[in-house]
């Protein structure tokens, strides 16, 4: 939902300063858009790499850790 409420709020912004008539605040408010989702974005990943086993275990009952990977074999 994030990354939807900043395009909401960007293209609003924008609306406004093209209607107003001023291009060049509304392309400083696109990239502005731009940073703040891109912020948002690496923010929320980080997070999410972080406390992925957290995460895991508030949405599952199993305390056991996942099986690891079939070893490959050259046969």
């Amino acid at each position: 939902m994030t990354p939807l409420s900043l395009a909401i709020a960007t293209s609003a912004r924008v609306s406004y300063w093209l209607g107003a008539g001023d291009e060049k605040k509304a392309r400083a408010a696109i990239r502005t858009g731009f940073r703040m989702a891109l912020g948002a974005a690496l923010l929320l990943a980080a997070t999410m790499l972080v406390a992925r086993d957290g995460l895991a275990a508030m949405y599952s009952s199993d305390r056991q850790s996942p099986p690891s990977p079939p070893a490959c074999s050259d046969g």
